[in-house]
């Protein structure tokens, strides 16, 4: 499906204006403080840091899995490429 250019304006306009982030207020009294207690501040605390930690190791995880993707590709662009190129130089041949 191709995106309409007039459609992708428009959505890049208004998400400029998108922060894809709790802003520090948000984490310290709405995330964090609103735990009540301070051990459950602290427990508030490192579920996040587990849950941001666990996005970057996936992250890495889902580069290192699209290098190997993207080569794969290559090489059977390539192994296409040169096998359709053999295939119609037989089916001349043929003629």
């Amino acid at each position: 499906m191709k995106i309409d250019d007039t459609i992708k304006k428009d959505v890049e306009y208004f998400l400029k204006d998108f922060e894809d982030r709790h802003s520090d207020i948000q984490i310290e009294y709405f995330i964090v403080k609103a735990q009540g207690h301070p051990f459950f501040q602290y427990r508030q605390c490192l579920r996040e840091i587990k849950a941001r930690w666990s996005t970057i190791k996936d992250n890495e995880k889902s580069f290192v899995e699209l290098k190997k993707f993207l080569e794969l590709a290559k090489d059977f662009s390539l192994s296409f490429i040169v096998d359709h190129l053999a295939f119609i130089s037989r089916r001349h041949c043929l003629y």
